[in-house]
C-alpha cells in the first residue's frame, strides 16, 4: 500500500488486493480518497482501477520527478516470475471518477551481471533506492 499527498491536500491510497481463490495481489490496483486523519475512507469509482499483472502492483513511493510529475512505480510480474521488472508510470489525471496513468520508464533486471529481479524503487530527495535479487548457483548434495 503507497499513500499519496497532492498538491491540492488530497490524501489517496494506492493498495493492491484481491477478492479471488488464487489470493493474487499483482493484478488489482485499487485506490481510496480519504483525509488527512483516514476518518473517511472513499472507494474510486472505477475500482479495480488497472487489472493487470505486469502493471497494477506497486513498487514503492510515489514521487515527483524535476519536472514535478508524479510517478508511480510498478511490478512487472508474468509468467509466476516475481520481480520480472518495474514500471515508472506518469499519473496524468487522478479524482473520485477518472484515473488515468501512461508508461514512462521500464528496467529490466540486465542492467548488472547476474541480477535476475528487481522489484521495488524508492526516491528520496536526491537518493533512489532499489531492491534486486541475484542470481545464486547453488550446488546440493543428496545422501539416501
Amino acid at each position: 500500500t503507497t499513500i499519496l499527498n497532492t498538491n491540492k491536500n488530497e490524501r489517496w491510497i494506492f493498495t493492491n488486493k484481491s477478492d479471488d481463490k488464487y489470493l493474487d495481489h499483482n493484478s488489482e490496483l485499487y485506490l481510496f480518497k480519504t483525509d488527512r486523519k483516514f476518518t473517511k475512507i472513499i472507494p474510486h469509482i472505477l475500482n479495480p482501477v488497472i487489472i493487470d499483472s505486469r502493471l497494477a502492483r506497486n513498487a514503492g513511493n510515489i514521487f515527483r520527478d524535476s519536472k514535478n510529475r508524479l510517478i508511480r512505480p510498478s511490478q512487472i510480474n508474468i509468467l509466476d516470475f516475481y520481480g520480472k521488472g518495474l514500471n515508472l508510470r506518469l499519473i496524468k489525471k487522478i479524482n473520485l471518477y477518472d484515473y488515468q496513468e501512461t508508461q514512462f520508464q521500464r528496467f529490466l533486471p540486465n542492467f548488472k551481471i547476474n541480477i535476475n529481479a528487481i522489484h521495488h524503487i524508492s526516491q528520496d530527495k536526491k537518493k533512489y533506492t532499489v531492491d534486486i535479487r541475484y542470481k545464486k548457483f547453488l550446488n546440493f548434495i543428496f545422501s539416501l
